[in-house]
This record gives C-alpha cells, structure tokens and sequence, in this order.
C-alpha cells in the first residue's frame, strides 16, 4: 500500500472547472450590485451636501444652494448669491460634483420610476436654495438619480424643510 498526500490532477481540474461555473453564474449580480452601490454612493454625498447647504445656510444666516447642471450631469454646492438668480452661476461655488465620477451611467432622471415622489414634487426649479432658517424656498421639490439599471433614488424636501431621501422600490417609492 502506498501513502500519498496531496490532490491528483483530476482532482485539482475537476475544482477549478467547479468555481470557474460558480464564478460565471455570480458575475452577473455582482455587476448588479456594484452599479447599484455607485448609485447609492451618490445619492449619499448629494444628501449630505443638500444637509450641508441647510446647516449653513441657518450657521451664516444667508441663503446656500444646490444647483443642478442636468446637461452636464453636475451640480454644485453654492454660498453667495450676487445676482439673485442662483442658475446663473454668479456665486461662489463652495463644492462641485460629477455624477459621473461615481460610474458613467449615473445621471439625473427617475430610471423605472414611474410616478413623482409626491404630486407636485418634480424636481427644483433652479435648484435647492435653503433660506436663513434652514427651510426650502419651495415646498416641494426632488432631485431624481438613476443608473443604467433604472434603480432610482430621490433627494429633496419633507416637511418642515427637512431634507429626505427616498428609493424606488417594486413600484412605489421607499
């Protein structure tokens, strides 16, 4: 009788074909999940950047915004506004961010949505300007994110000027 230790190369192969099966099948999901965590990476900093315009906007007493450039899928935090038109751009611009940065299929729209958050609650008209008391200058208003998945979140004003975040989910927002 022979003591061998170790794999025979039937072995080794037969274990290698079994994860290369495993990996093909798992390859799909995990694409999925990354597209829909760069998403969520995004809808994140665009929350936390909408609480930091509020907070400041109360801290300096003056009002802040968020700006959105849907053309360019950029937006940008601002502090000063010259001329009372926060679209036009004449303010300082405190942060920019590319949705893009976070994966190319990132950009402004509901993606599967197929409803408003709320009933008037289409996205803000020239952007989310947070007055001196940390309230919206609408009632209303979303900013809708998606990727090449549909997945779509929604980021904007609840009650009381509260900033909220919302996620599509099997046919009605979460």
């Amino acid at each position: 009788m022979r003591n061998s230790k170790g794999f025979t190369l039937i072995e080794v192969i037969i274990v290698i074909a079994l994860m290369g099966i495993m990996a093909v099948m798992g390859i799909p999901s995990f694409l999925g999940w990354v597209a829909n965590y760069n998403l969520k990476a995004a809808a994140n900093e665009l929350y936390g950047n909408m609480q930091f315009a509020r907070i400041k906007a109360v801290k300096q007493n003056k009002e802040w915004a968020v700006v959105f450039d849907s053309v360019n899928g950029i937006y940008y935090v601002c502090s000063d506004n010259v001329d009372g038109d926060w679209a036009t751009l004449d303010n300082i611009k405190e942060r920019t961010i590319t949705l893009s940065n976070y994966a190319s299929d990132i950009v402004y729209g509901m993606g599967n949505a197929t409803e408003n958050v709320t009933v008037t609650g289409g996205a803000f008209p020239g952007g989310a300007v947070f007055g001196s008391r940390g309230t919206l200058s609408v009632d209303e208003g979303y900013i809708y994110l998606t990727n090449g998945k549909g997945t779509a979140y929604a980021i904007g004003s609840g009650v009381g000027g509260a900033v909220v975040y919302r996620q599509w989910i099997a046919g009605a927002w979460g």
